[in-house]
């Protein structure tokens, strides 16, 4: 077998004198290649120069094995984006290009292909001198010799804008998916075809349906809603297909243990560039006050008592009085039932918003508006300021219009919007450690990085992180961590404790852990069976490291606990920011899912090259020149060859006939398959082998030709038998022939296969 050829020593090798060329039909080993040939082979070769220095946005690089730059391609664009010239790229080493971050970085990844063998992508953020740009790197060995590259080709493919968009998407649908989730109503979002794309947690928490009961589903056919009421749903998509809005409007819908409930729903259109994109509706829970409205025209009595235990402030307003007002209103007012039956609810209101309210309960007593919800705020006999949501409904009182009122205190919403945007400042730390996440390598311990994460958002904390070991039903403490020697002291305490750690696993709390949630961890845990620490451990925990709150939060992800994170603040320190310790945790338990994931991979694949080295065949595989790029190892057993002999040679070396190997190509090409034929190679002892050979033709996308593979049997045995056999036969036929007696035999199909000659003279008949 020859040696290894570069693409010129290639070309050269299969350009050859000028003759006169036959039919392709009639191929011949003995051809040559026409001066024409030659024009075309070298024309594809420009051809494909002409492609690699016209890419866009992308480099291509050959790397030796001492990390130097053979070969470098990049269009003129692309050189002039980056500041640089390709060919001053040539010759010269890894480092003596690139930074010294990136530069080890590539220089390792390319050592990794050539180690290994074996295709690898990463993602690298090169500094050239026009700028910092993000790639997507594809590094494929070639040129194998002996079974090791000769040369990497790496493809930098430009993904700076990609990452950039992907980073301001991700922090813009995280904000959007934050504040639609815990909005106070319940939110559904359609397509332009009415199927719902989007639910929010506040309607799947109080319907107690998933998600997944939701989405995919006719906004008409969805399960909150009563089987009696189809059609009026169907009628209501119908009328937002065709852009109208309803007026809001109430439902009663059903939760999914039966339970009925009512609704208010206020709605609107998603528009997409002039057209339908869509439809939105948030429901808001009125079930509280529907129950009062019905019991008030059922019963006096129910009516008193509903009212006044009722969570809301219900008030009747007429000529700006306040007629009629439950405990709660009271409350909120902060006096006497005397006092407000005796003051304008114009008092009561916020000067900033007098003006306004006015005109709202005007209207809404004249009739000029038909249902109406507003917000404004009240100053109570103390001077506190209060935000309240009002909701009204016109009534009769005393044959005169007024208005019954249900306002809820929004106040801990409005102030907790100030702790929002403190949450979405944190959203840019939190994007940053997503990536140092992602960026881990596979031999890093990610528990001690996860802990570090975790002090950053409470620098005051101690933090003890767990695993769950399932099969062996264990839990194992992986890192403890926290200011000064609080880690080590924590663990000290937990390791010295007469009663030990429990290590076995909790499923009960493991339960509560799943959703990814922050869990208060206090004394009454015990009680519920969620103690991890004995008493007296726990004791000395809070009272020698000064410990106030304890927080409990499982590693999960997609309802998998990996393990669970122990909060330990100091003595008068509060949690400041859960969701952003909640987030860290969750990128912390994706790390742990991807680095599994990645185990589990490398056992695969480790098992599938166990079976393929074992394979008693021979398995090949062709590139379309006929060079063998892939074998078995069984071919050492079978052939005498190392696999590093075989690959890179052409298959027809290795057949003892070799016109054979032209039908052979021919048939494959014409018939896309070969079934068992029967072929003779030479192997390394140069004895002839007996053989069978299946193959198939490979293709590409475009159903195009890129080559073949198949399986090659040893049926040395099964020949030799089958001549034993023949010449048994021929034995016996002899004998038969010169027989007086009838000779005749029969196949196992019933049909007479021969006849002696003395049968055929008596009988008259022959056989078959």
């Amino acid at each position: 077998m020859g040696k290894e050829m570069s693409i010129n020593d290639f070309r050269d090798s299969i350009i050859g004198k000028p003759h006169s060329r036959k039919p392709s039909n009639y191929p011949d080993s003995d051809m040559g290649t026409s001066q024409s040939d030659k024009s075309l082979i070298m024309g594809t070769t420009r051809f494909y120069e002409e492609i690699l220095l016209s890419i866009h946005n992308s480099l291509v690089i050959v790397y030796n094995s001492e990390g130097k730059h053979i070969e470098v391609w990049g269009s003129a664009q692309t050189e002039e984006q980056y500041g640089i010239e390709s060919k001053n790229l040539k010759g010269k080493s890894i480092e003596g290009f690139f930074q010294k971050p990136e530069a080890k970085e590539i220089h390792n990844q390319v050592q990794k292909v050539f180690k290994e063998n074996k295709a690898l992508n990463f993602k690298v953020n090169i500094k050239f001198p026009s700028g910092d740009f993000w790639f997507e790197v594809n590094l494929s060995p070639m040129k194998e010799t002996q079974g090791k590259p000769k040369t990497v080709i790496g493809h930098f493919y430009d993904i700076s804008e990609m990452v950039a968009k992907e980073k301001k998407l991700l922090s813009i649908n995280e904000k959007l998916s934050y504040i639609i989730d815990h909005a106070p109503d319940g939110m559904i979002s359609t397509n332009s075809k009415g199927v719902v794309i989007s639910v929010n947690e506040t309607l799947t928490n109080s319907s107690h349906f998933q998600k997944e009961d939701f989405l995919g589903k006719k906004f008409h056919k969805l399960p909150i809603f009563l089987q009696g009421d189809f059609e009026k749903y169907q009628s209501i998509t119908k009328m937002f297909l065709s852009g109208q809005i309803p007026e809001p409007f109430e439902i009663k819908w059903k939760t999914k243990d039966g339970k009925i409930k009512w609704g208010e729903v206020r709605s609107g259109i998603i528009p997409k560039k002039g057209k339908l994109a869509g439809f939105q509706l948030a429901i808001s829970d009125i079930t509280e006050r529907k129950e009062i409205e019905s019991d008030l025209f059922k019963s006096k009595q129910a009516y008193k008592i509903i009212v006044e235990n009722a969570h809301e402030a219900i008030y009747i307003l007429q000529d700006y009085h306040i007629r009629f007002c439950n405990a709660r209103t009271l409350e909120l007012a902060n006096c006497s039932m005397d006092e407000l039956l005796t003051t304008s609810i114009v008092d009561l209101i916020h000067p900033d918003d007098r003006e306004s309210a006015k005109k709202r309960i005007a209207d809404r007593t004249d009739g000029k508006r038909k249902q109406d919800r507003f917000v404004y705020r009240i100053l109570d006999k103390e001077g506190n300021l209060k935000w309240l949501e009002n909701n009204t409904i016109l009534i009769d009182w005393h044959g005169q219009p007024a208005i019954l009122v249900f306002a809820t205190d929004i106040t801990d919403i409005k102030t907790a919007k100030d702790k929002e945007k403190k949450y979405l400042k944190s959203l840019e730390f939190l994007s940053e450690k997503a990536m140092e996440f992602i960026e881990i390598k596979a031999d890093v311990d990610i528990y001690p990085i996860l802990g570090e994460k975790i002090r950053e958002i409470e620098p005051d904390s101690c933090i003890l992180l767990l695993s769950y070991n399932y099969q062996k039903n264990i839990t194992q403490i992986e890192h403890s961590t926290g200011p000064n020697d609080l880690g080590p002291q924590l663990r000290k305490i937990i390791s010295d404790s007469s009663t030990r750690f429990n290590f076995k696993i909790n499923h009960d709390l493991i339960k509560n852990l799943s959703f990814g949630k922050i869990i208060k961890y206090n004394d009454g845990l015990f009680e519920l069976g969620y103690n991890l620490f004995p008493k007296e451990t726990y004791s000395r925990i809070v009272s020698e490291l000064g410990i106030g709150d304890i927080y409990l939060i499982g590693l999960t992800w997609e309802n998998l606990v990996y393990g669970s994170a122990i909060l330990f603040l100091k003595r008068g320190v509060k949690l400041e920011n859960p969701e952003a310790v909640e987030t860290v945790v969750k990128l912390g338990a994706i790390a742990l899912q991807r680095r599994k994931a990645e185990e589990a991979l490398r056992k695969s694949e480790e098992k599938y090259r166990h079976i393929f080295e074992s394979y008693e065949d021979i398995y090949y595989r062709l590139d379309m020149d006929g060079d063998i790029i892939e074998i078995s190892p069984s071919v050492e057993k079978t052939g005498g060859y190392l696999p590093s002999e075989v690959i890179g040679k052409p298959f027809s070396d290795f057949f003892s006939e070799k016109a054979l190997i032209k039908s052979f190509t021919k048939s494959l090409l014409q018939d896309k398959t070969i079934q068992d034929k029967d072929i003779k190679l030479v192997q390394k002892n140069g004895k002839t082998m007996e053989a069978s050979i299946t193959a198939r033709l490979l293709t590409d996308s475009k159903n195009n030709p890129i080559g073949s593979q198949g399986v090659i049997r040893d049926i040395g045995d099964r020949k030799k038998v089958e001549k034993k056999f023949k010449a048994s036969e021929e034995k016996f036929r002899t004998l038969a022939d010169y027989t007086y007696d009838w000779e005749y035999w029969i196949a196992p199909s019933d049909e007479i296969t021969y006849m002696s000659p003395s049968c055929e003279r008596i009988s008259g008949y022959t056989a078959g």
